[in-house]
């Protein structure tokens, strides 16, 4: 509910975003950490990650976004269908960023794919890791960039 201070009431509301075109890349961070009070912990629970992301689900309609909720039966029904420019290149992982220890200290370790091979960097020792290993990791931060193929980058 969206609270009206003035009027001390509740009115129902949706809220999204909507992503106008798929950009050439994309970095999530995942909060890793809760706070309750005075405490803080680390969330330790695995979030599990696709190697494909694909924006077309959020994407704007061909015409211009929907302004108010109501509009959404209108416009709303190409864009979940991926009838939106973002849906015109979904964007591939990357790299992970992995966060190991506690909220009290810890070490940061990165996943990075280089010519279709993932390789785990932790300070100056680098070696190549099997796919299902970067994708048990628990990650704190996501790497997707779009336009590759056969480990080609897109510089349009």
């Amino acid at each position: 509910f969206w609270r009206l201070w003035e009027e001390k009431r509740g009115e129902p509301a949706v809220k999204w975003l909507q992503v106008s075109r798929t950009p050439r890349a994309l970095t999530l961070h995942l909060k890793r950490f809760r706070s309750m009070g005075r405490r803080v912990s680390k969330l330790d629970t695995h979030v599990p990650f696709p190697p494909v992301l694909d924006l077309a689900p959020f994407a704007c309609a061909a015409a211009e976004p929907v302004k108010h909720f109501s509009e959404w039966g209108d416009a709303g029904g190409d864009a979940a269908a991926g009838g939106g420019a973002a849906g015109e290149g979904a964007l591939r992982l990357y790299g992970v960023v992995e966060h190991q220890g506690s909220y009290e200290g810890g070490h940061y370790v990165a996943f990075v794919r280089l010519g279709g091979e993932w390789y785990r960097m932790s300070d100056s020792l680098v070696r190549k890791v099997e796919e299902a290993e970067v994708y048990r990791a628990q990650a704190f931060m996501l790497f997707y960039e779009r336009g590759i193929e056969d480990g080609a980058v897109d510089v349009d």
